[in-house]
């Protein structure tokens, strides 16, 4: 049985993200409804079809990854990156991501990865014992002048 549904993260800025990140899912042929919410920063494709977007050997008529088949998300990460937008991993419920309360973490306001976060991509937070810079661009467009 493969998953009903595959939940993304997915940096986004405004409600014409949500229209194209909306747009571009259900343009795939296994995905039958997409929930995109830009204040959790997330997208939820329904599946539908017996193996939804699944590339695995099915020498049997089976997946043989079950539930565990990662092949719709793969193909809705990708559909996503192409379509120029950044698809985030967020962890495995380790606690809040140190950027969080920064404003800047990238998986969005709800990440659980903790201190293994990779999106934590702001000034002086400690990730694993290494502390982060980040390149400043256009930072007169920022400041307003």
């Amino acid at each position: 049985m493969a998953p009903s549904s595959v939940t993304l993260n997915v940096k986004m800025t405004c409600q014409a993200c949500v229209k194209r990140v909306t747009s571009t899912l259900e343009a795939l042929p296994f995905v039958s409804r997409a929930d995109v919410s830009l204040e959790k920063g997330t997208a939820t494709g329904t599946l539908q079809g017996a193996f939804p977007g699944c590339d695995c050997p099915k020498p049997d008529g089976k997946c043989p990854c079950g539930d565990a088949c990662q092949c719709a998300a793969t193909a809705m990460s990708k559909a996503l990156v192409d379509a120029g937008y950044v698809v985030t991993p967020c962890g495995g419920g380790k606690g809040p991501c140190p950027a969080v309360a920064l404003g800047t973490c990238t998986c969005g306001p709800n990440c659980e990865c903790g201190d293994d976060c990779q999106c934590a991509l702001c000034p002086g937070v400690s990730v694993k014992g290494k502390t982060i810079e980040v390149k400043v661009e256009h930072a007169l467009v920022l400041a307003g002048l």
